[in-house]
């Protein structure tokens, strides 16, 4: 088990735990925590943020569908790469929602 203090993501509060999970695990992939390319396991970050598998794979199915990871396995995730293509991609629709 990876120590507390130098994992990438919180260990959570009580509360619905699938959104808790998910809204911890953006917040890693927007600062930057993880690397392109990485290779998450999902039950690695069960066990870092205190929580089962479950809630675990449902934020990361979430991220999946929102593109933020991708799925490899029924077990792991990996950050996706970001290439000049898809950051333009990412900048239009960022543009488009925000005005």
């Amino acid at each position: 088990m990876i120590a507390l203090s130098t994992s990438p993501v919180t260990r959570l509060e009580q509360g619905s735990l699938s959104v808790r999970c998910y809204v911890a695990l953006r917040q890693s992939l927007m600062e930057g925590r993880f690397r392109p390319g990485e290779r998450l396991v999902m039950q690695d970050l069960a066990e870092m943020m205190g929580a089962s598998a479950t809630p675990v794979r449902e934020a990361c199915l979430r991220l999946v569908s929102e593109q933020a990871l991708e799925l490899r396995s029924g077990r792991f995730v990996t950050v996706p790469d970001l290439t000049v293509t898809r950051l333009t991609e990412l900048m239009t629709i960022r543009i488009a929602l925000e005005g």
